[in-house]
């Protein structure tokens, strides 16, 4: 769920106030040779600095590759029980909802089912960048509370 300025959001036990949101719109290109399969490309691009925190609200694309999200590597999201299970183009836009803390960035898990056809696929990753955020004590989180600012508790 998306915060705006001056809410707070906390994410493993650690309180962040939210400066400034901007809109998150980035694509990346992964190549597929024919019949690739759990190719991982890190999406590097995607690594929040310092005072900053994507929020990744969704995934998308068009073509007959095959996807899997992955926050932190190795650890996929949004599918039953972090099993083995990659999104179609059928399923897009597909939900993620995954906050991405700063100095960290996902990653893809790809397959070309095309078994003679090499694919170049666009990947879009939409939603939020949070930026100038400052990490707040317990009693700010409070006294946020207290004077009706709405405190998002979520995971990573």
């Amino acid at each position: 769920m998306k915060v705006e300025k001056g809410e707070v959001l906390i994410l493993d036990g650690v309180a962040y106030r939210i400066g400034k949101t901007e809109r998150l719109k980035y694509r990346e290109t992964v190549d597929l040779t024919a019949g690739q399969t759990d190719k991982t490309t890190d999406i590097t691009n995607l690594k929040p600095e310092d005072k900053q925190i994507y929020y990744v609200e969704e995934l998308d694309w068009s073509g007959p590759t095959k996807h899997q999200f992955h926050y932190p590597k190795g650890v996929p999201r949004n599918t039953p029980h972090g099993m083995d299970i990659k999104t179609e183009e059928w399923q897009c836009p597909f939900t993620v909802d995954v906050h991405v803390k700063p100095a960290t960035f996902p990653t893809l898990v790809s397959d070309n089912e095309l078994a003679n056809a090499t694919y170049t696929q666009d990947v879009w990753f939409y939603g939020w960048m949070y930026k100038n955020v400052e990490i707040i004590k317990a009693e700010e989180v409070e006294s946020a509370r207290r004077a009706g600012i709405r405190v998002l508790e979520a995971e990573a």
